[in-house]
């Protein structure tokens, strides 16, 4: 299953995966609306009967630096790259036990770990990292 909020790059990785003779399924899913990965999570059971496995990559940084970024702009940064985390881990956490285990792989930035990126003006994309670790 694939997970993205932009429709012609969800529907491109499908199509590239289906060229290749693999399997794969769209959904459209902005993981900062609790909503969308609760409809998500629904319709991957719905299609291939529980969940084994997720890789969340979803994150972003603000489109400000520090201090110009509004309040707006942190919070849904905090939205997608920490809460985002949260709710799909929490979703389909209950479904990995029913269905015997499972795994999950949350991605973060280089930055946490090595100290240098681009992104560290973002003081939003960086500080929110280790929260996912």
């Amino acid at each position: 299953m694939i997970m993205e909020r932009r429709v012609e790059e969800g529907e491109s990785v499908r199509s590239s995966v289906r060229n290749k003779g693999g399997v794969a399924e769209f959904i459209s899913c902005d993981v900062s609306r609790p909503r969308d990965i609760a409809e998500t999570v629904r319709k991957t059971i719905t299609l291939y009967g529980g969940v084994n496995t997720s890789s969340n990559n979803a994150g972003i940084g603000g489109p400000e630096t520090f201090p110009y970024e509004t309040q707006a702009q942190w919070d849904y940064v905090i939205e997608v790259n920490l809460n985002g985390v949260f709710e799909m881990c929490n979703r389909i956490w209950p479904i990995m036990v029913k269905g015997g285990g499972g795994t999950i792989v949350n991605m973060s930035l280089g930055a946490v770990v090595t100290g240098f990126s681009p992104f560290l003006k973002r003081t939003q994309a960086v500080s929110l990292q280790p929260g996912i670790l």
